[in-house]
């Protein structure tokens, strides 16, 4: 079994991919971050406070207060002025800084241009070209990369695109809009989430269950909980018995089921679950590719997954390989 072991350090979160294509791993010693790569090699020295993952090769930083971004190499390319940031998508930043004496959300470029000025009470990063906002009067409307309205702020609660449809709130009630903001489905359920594989798990009273594109019900609502489908499947949490998570298909036929407290979507073939108190992972075939065994567990990312067990962190590869520990 071969490990990596590096000196002093506590891995945070998962592989990184940068623009050049390789994997970072964020590390903390004694208080400070830094990146290694896969090999455990220091790419960038643990320095910073806090730091953030890479996004379009840049990583936010923190710095008495403020955040700022560094690329690859580590050196800082905007400087740490903003209270918040949530880096880069689709070549902008949301960053929450202040005006007067006013702090508002805006967007920044690569260079920290202000390109979108910080006028809104909330916002979120840009997908598929547009970007939720919220004004002064609380109402949510979207804006394009110029910072035009692009779709009127008219909405109680507004999440990004997805597939070219946005979950908006109207008064109690949720729906979904177009690109040129007319619904594509008229508000009526409870509580939605987003599109995924063409459907949207959406809650009809106290009950959820999935629609289409077109609003059609294609799965009835029938679960307690559940999460958006995944390489093909969706988990669901029955109140039939027992309350156990299982495993459904695009009709909602249960495919495998096996007694989970808890189950998680498919990433990169592998579904981690949760079983007797303990965390392993479940290939497409409904069976175990690694046994639970671990207190902790986080989902694959890049060939690699994020584990804890005998009360040691460690990083693991698709065959529960165990790659780096922490000593």
């Amino acid at each position: 079994m071969k490990y990596i072991y590096l000196a002093f350090c506590i891995v945070l979160f998962s592989f990184l991919p940068s623009d050049e294509g390789q994997l970072f791993l964020l590390i903390e010693d004694r208080g400070e971050y830094g990146f290694i790569d896969k090999s455990g090699k220091v790419i960038i020295e643990p320095y910073y406070h806090r730091l953030k993952n890479f996004s379009e090769g840049f990583a936010p930083y923190h710095d008495r207060g403020m955040w700022g971004f560094i690329n690859a190499k580590g050196d800082e390319v905007i400087e740490a002025r903003y209270r918040k940031t949530e880096g880069f998508v689709e070549g902008l930043a949301l960053v929450l800084d202040r005006v007067d004496t006013k702090v508002k959300w805006g967007f920044i470029d690569k260079k920290g241009n202000a390109i979108i000025w910080p006028e809104y009470e909330e916002a979120s990063s840009f997908s598929e070209g547009f970007a939720a906002v919220r004004n002064r009067q609380k109402k949510w409307g979207y804006i394009n990369k110029s910072g035009k309205v692009v779709i009127p702020f008219k909405f109680d609660k507004a999440f990004s695109f997805h597939g070219g449809l946005a979950a908006v709130k109207s008064g109690d009630s949720w729906g979904y809009i177009k690109k040129d903001g007319t619904y594509q489905i008229f508000p009526k359920y409870v509580e939605v989430r987003n599109f995924s594989e063409n459907l949207a798990p959406a809650m009809f009273g106290w009950q959820w269950g999935f629609v289409d594109t077109a609003g059609q019900t294609i799965i009835a609502a029938r679960y307690d909980e559940c999460t958006a489908f995944s390489e093909g499947f969706a988990t669901v949490r029955t109140d039939f018995g027992k309350r156990y998570w299982v495993y459904v298909d695009h009709k909602g036929k249960i495919v495998f089921e096996g007694n989970f407290q808890k189950a998680f979507p498919f990433y990169e073939g592998l579904s981690r679950v949760k079983f007797n108190d303990k965390w392993g992972y479940l290939n497409k075939e409904g069976t175990y590719q690694i046994k639970p065994e671990y207190d902790e567990a986080y989902d694959f990312k890049d060939g690699y997954a994020y584990v804890k067990i005998e009360g040691k962190w460690s990083w693991i590869d698709v065959n529960g390989v165990v790659i780096w520990q922490k000593d």
